[in-house]
């Protein structure tokens, strides 16, 4: 449909707007008419200015239900909707209402495909969701940066659609191997660290935090011989100076991290240990106890940041000379 053939002032697409906010939006309409959309993508889209770069990133306008989507890809509508909710799709009871945008609905596809490797329904859903978590972040700062290089005092609603298309057509072909070479990138790293954990069981690496690593153990006498041992090694080869804070108390395991007060003290404490040393906090001292070939040195109470009270620290070492963090 071409401009020259609707009457804009009879689509209602103008109604409530005068001066010169009606001649741009019917400058913007005129413009989205001739360059392939219909009135009804204008009408129901939230921000017509954009139209256009969605359609470059994926959305075609089109909606499709999902019976539709079932029949055409094999996937059960019941797993399609888990999917959906995983991704944060808005939740359609009736799966014959074409009401979803095809590139959404479609978007979990290649995730269904994990149940033929192995994956169950609730595997699946969990990584969804961890993925999603991670990418909005991601697009929202990508989305803030974009707009703050489009926005400009006295550009018009056409001007930013244009920009908009215009960026994101560039920006389109870097998305896919972006995110695809990340993911590949931490599968990689997972697939080390489960292996570092298989040789190293009891004591588990579970993730770095920008110059700094934590461990786990449900044995505190190994998690503690394994990082005087790293110190140890550190010191050895000259490389940069190692401080390790160590903590015990329940915590909980979720999708590969870990969470809990102890997480959260054995950060604080590496904070504040100096260069080649290990501290722990009172209940690890405890735990641990009189182990053979350690011996403890009582630091003093200190205050941690985010931490309530004052905690008790003491120095472990080797004797012949104690969940951790480490920087």
């Amino acid at each position: 449909m071409m401009a020259s053939d609707v009457d804009l002032d009879a689509t209602g697409l103008l109604d409530g707007l005068d001066g010169h906010a009606r001649q741009e939006r019917a400058e913007l309409i005129a413009w989205l008419l001739d360059r392939g959309f219909s009135i009804e993508n204008i009408r129901s889209a939230f921000s017509p200015m954009l139209l256009p770069a969605n359609r470059i990133i994926g959305d075609d306008g089109t909606r499709v239900s999902a019976q539709e989507l079932s029949e055409s890809s094999g996937v059960s509508v019941e797993l399609l909707q888990r999917l959906h909710r995983a991704v944060g799709l808005a939740r359609v009871d009736d799966p014959t209402l074409a009401v979803l945008p095809r590139a959404d609905a479609e978007s979990v596809l290649p995730a269904a495909e994990l149940m033929k490797v192995g994956f169950t329904a609730d595997e699946i859903v969990l990584i969804l969701r961890l993925l999603m978590d991670g990418l909005t972040h991601s697009a929202v700062v990508m989305r803030q940066t974009a707009l703050s290089h489009l926005l400009e005092p006295g550009t018009s609603e056409l001007e930013l659609a244009r920009a908009a298309e215009a960026l994101s057509d560039q920006a389109d072909p870097l998305i896919g191997p972006l995110t695809e070479n990340l993911l590949r990138l931490a599968l990689r790293h997972g697939f080390q660290t489960e292996v570092v954990n298989a040789a190293d069981d009891p004591v588990q690496f579970v993730k770095t935090i920008g110059d700094a690593v934590m461990f786990v153990s449900s044995e505190p006498v190994a998690l503690l011989d394994a990082v005087l041992d790293l110190v140890d090694a550190v010191a050895a080869d000259a490389l940069p100076r190692l401080r390790v804070g160590v903590a015990y108390g329940p915590a909980a395991s979720y999708a590969g991290d870990w969470y809990g007060k102890p997480v959260n003290v054995a950060s604080r404490i590496t904070a504040v240990a100096p260069p080649w040393t290990v501290y722990a906090e009172e209940s690890a001292r405890l735990e641990i106890g009189d182990a053979p070939g350690i011996a403890w040195q009582e630091v003093g109470a200190r205050r941690l940041k985010g931490v309530g009270g004052e905690v008790r620290l003491f120095r472990a070492s080797r004797a012949a000379q104690a969940a951790t963090g480490c920087s």
